[in-house]
């Protein structure tokens, strides 16, 4: 199940769209710091279905801050599952609009 097929319509489309320029306008530098320090990590099933609940939390509200408070109220385990599902539907959108990577 692709994250990123899942919610290439959704309100969380612009919010993927910055963060392809390097811009994580939802995370403090401190999240993806963690997640980026241990392997790669692929998410399991169950890790992306609470990745799906997440964005759907998300997406019932507009404003950015109510987003960030919504994260930053996740356990520390969610919010890696959340932050790595998310840097995954960013990078599988870069390699979707640039094929030449693959």
């Amino acid at each position: 199940m692709a994250l990123n097929l899942l919610y290439k319509d959704e309100p969380m489309n612009s919010l993927v769209e910055i963060a392809m320029q390097g811009h994580f306008l939802l995370f403090m530098d401190q999240w993806t710091d963690e997640v980026l320090k241990h392997p790669i990590k692929v998410l399991s099933k169950k890790d992306r279905l609470k990745a799906k609940d997440i964005i759907k939390r998300l997406n019932a509200h507009r404003n950015l801050e109510r987003k960030k408070i919504i994260i930053m109220s996740l356990a520390d385990e969610e919010r890696s599952i959340f932050v790595r599902a998310f840097l995954e539907i960013v990078e599988n959108k870069i390699l979707d609009k640039r094929p030449g990577i693959h």
